[in-house]
């Protein structure tokens, strides 16, 4: 005996559109982003300078291990060249992790600047207007301390 009612529809394969994020969430986003990206540009400079400073002590003491050494240096038994690598290694390892996390950064403030140059655009002009105004100050602070310089030496 057919039936008469239909068979059921299948529930749509779309999901529905989530809602856009609220202005402020994206802009706290790309703020975060942003100082993400300077700590991370910081870290790495503070790594490199660790590395600098570390290759230069170990050349400082491998040198002293020469001068004392009576017979001729092994480089590889040397505790200095020990020390130097175990050290630059890790410093090696955690420098390309930041890097590695930097680019992944500086990908993401990319999509945002596709995705939400409106709020991109607000960011950077309430940093921009901040910073003018920070400079404004140390140019009146700069002014002001050239003018006392002058009459304390003109007298």
């Amino acid at each position: 005996m057919p039936s008469s009612a239909t068979a059921p529809t299948p529930p749509s394969l779309t999901a529905p559109a989530a809602p856009a994020p609220a202005p402020e969430l994206i802009e706290a986003e790309i703020s975060n982003s942003f100082a993400l990206e300077q700590k991370l540009d910081d870290t790495i400079n503070e790594l490199s300078a660790k590395r600098d400073a570390g290759e230069s002590t170990f050349v400082v003491l491998l040198a002293k291990e020469l001068a004392i050494a009576s017979v001729p240096l092994n480089v590889d038994a040397s505790p200095a060249f020990k020390n130097w690598k175990t050290s630059d290694g890790a410093l090696e390892t955690k420098e390309k992790a930041s890097k590695e996390a930097l680019e992944a950064v500086r990908r993401h403030l990319s999509r945002l600047e596709q995705t939400q140059p409106d709020a991109m655009r607000a960011l950077l002009e309430r940093r921009k207007a901040a910073l003018k105004a920070d400079l404004d100050e140390v140019e009146k602070r700069l002014g002001e301390l050239g003018a006392g310089s002058k009459a304390k030496h003109s007298k």
